[in-house]
């Protein structure tokens, strides 16, 4: 069903003439999370070959520091505890990393995940390149 809808919303935008761009998420710092997305993963590959592999390249991204924010609740069905990190939402700096990778890919633009996080921290709106 998920690899129909997919299909579907790929020749709808591309019936309109707009291009197709698909990511997937990016990789969950957790072993069973991570399980969890593999055949997401897998369909993503069947329905678009050039599709951005964030759940491979973001392994890459410095995790410790993506990877911040602490569950304000339980939420069982994710096995996330009260208090326990959160795997599956990255920080300001994590979002910044993903932008990065669609950036590039997408529109060929280089940005600084780094520079743009530490601008953002002294209070910039639009960080300076």
């Amino acid at each position: 069903e998920f690899k129909n809808n997919l299909l579907t919303i790929k020749k709808t935008v591309e019936e309109l003439g707009s291009k197709f761009i698909l990511s997937s998420d990016n990789y969950p710092m957790n072993n069973w999370a991570a399980e969890m997305c593999e055949p997401y993963i897998n369909v993503l590959k069947d329905v678009d070959k050039d599709f951005i592999n964030l759940f491979e390249i973001s392994k890459s991204f410095p995790m410790d520091r993506i990877y911040t924010f602490i569950s304000e609740m339980d939420i069982p069905e994710e096995r996330i505890e009260k208090g326990k990190m959160d795997f599956w939402h990255p920080n300001q700096l994590g979002n910044a990393y993903i932008a990065k990778v669609i950036l590039n890919k997408v529109f060929d633009v280089d940005f600084d995940p780094e520079k743009y996080w530490q601008d953002t921290l002294n209070g910039m709106k639009l960080p300076a390149y």
